[in-house]
């Protein structure tokens, strides 16, 4: 098992990732600079797991760069030969992976073809 990892700022926890039940579970916000919590938390528990199941029920926020990251962090433990899979989402954050695959979509099927 691997320990509890909380950023705490003016005394408030600003990223919370625990291992319950066989998942990794995120709370509050993660926002460009506490991702590297969350990345390190999952490379050091996929070093003794095949599998990681990620539950995003209780996090708050995700920012742009946190969602880019953290995709791009799944794909590498894909390419490893890791299983990865979220679990749980709230509709704010599924929001936020959804504007950002709108993103990259139009980026590579319009907006490359224009002038």
């Amino acid at each position: 098992m691997i320990d509890t990892i909380i950023i705490r700022e003016e005394g408030v926890y600003m990223v919370k990732v625990t291992e319950e039940n066989e998942e990794v579970v995120v709370k509050g916000i993660i926002i460009n600079h506490h991702f590297r919590t969350l990345r390190d938390f999952l490379e050091n528990y996929s070093m003794t797991h095949n599998r990681i199941i990620l539950n995003l029920k209780d996090l708050e926020l995700i920012d742009d760069n946190g969602a880019k990251e953290l995709m791009a962090l799944a794909g590498n433990l894909i390419k490893k030969g890791k299983h990865f899979a979220i679990t749980k989402m709230s509709d704010k954050v599924m929001s936020k992976f959804y504007q950002l695959g709108a993103k990259v979509w139009l980026s590579k099927n319009l907006l490359s073809k224009v002038g």
